[in-house]
């Protein structure tokens, strides 16, 4: 063991002098935040090469070992970032700049010996919410389904309030709500782990799974978006899908 605490995706710079990971659950850092770090191939002398609230990961050095490439995710997309870069001390020696790739989702990039091309993973994906009206008696759909949102978001585990209000999570983009089934979504402001969200049976409150505070818990949160605070408080236990009782 070379380091007690969250380091993933390790890399070797090319000179063999330093390891970079991706790092979360850092002490005094926003619990939903994931950086770039590099560290001794003992785990010694770790330094931070990025601190933002995105979640970047899965470093990669250039062949000549002056810069270090990571996936940086933010809400629906996922890029390619770069900076420049000491090998032997991890000291950053510029800004951090995107790194252009032909995709809006792309992950686990590597380099060809020479450094000239770059293979990478590219996502192309969507995932939309429907509806349909249903005959409760005969337990059947009536008529054909209507798209609710459209584009190639990533969105997921919808929920229908009594008043026809509807909840959605996207995928690394928190909680949306409309002000109808068919109607626009607004977000509720928060953190990207927001998600499984349902809806109290008056209505007023939304119950969600949340990593705000480091692990997954139960939050609730008013339906305009305000008052959230955590309920459920079971130390180093993940809590997923909450679930209301009939009477709330």
């Amino acid at each position: 063991l070379i380091t007690p605490g969250d380091a993933l995706t390790a890399a070797w710079s090319p000179g063999g002098h330093r390891l970079a990971v991706s790092r979360a659950f850092v002490p005094g850092k926003h619990p939903g935040q994931r950086d770039i770090w590099t560290m001794r191939g003992d785990g010694s002398d770790p330094v931070p090469v990025t601190d933002d609230l995105q979640m970047d990961r899965n470093p990669v050095w250039s062949p000549d070992g002056r810069y270090l490439y990571w996936t940086r995710v933010d809400a629906d997309a996922s890029t390619i970032w770069r900076v420049r870069i000491d090998q032997r001390s991890g000291r950053v020696l510029g800004d951090a700049e995107p790194f252009p790739l032909a995709a809006s989702v792309v992950a686990h990039i590597a380099f060809a010996a020479d450094g000239r091309r770059v293979a990478y993973e590219s996502v192309m994906s969507e995932s939309n919410a429907w509806r349909a009206a249903l005959d409760p008696a005969a337990g059947a759909v009536r008529g054909m389904p209507t798209q609710v949102t459209t584009g190639t978001r990533l969105w997921d585990d919808g929920d229908v309030a009594p008043d026809g209000r509807l909840v959605l999570g996207l995928a690394r983009g928190g909680l949306h709500v409309g002000d109808s089934l068919a109607g626009g979504l607004r977000v509720i402001p928060g953190a990207r782990a927001d998600r499984t969200a349902r809806w109290s049976p008056d209505g007023s409150r939304i119950a969600f799974t949340s990593g705000r505070s480091g692990l997954a818990k139960t939050w609730i949160v008013n339906a305009d978006g305000t008052g959230a605070r955590q309920i459920t408080k079971l130390g180093d236990t993940a809590v997923f899908f909450p679930q209301w009782s009939p009477d709330g």
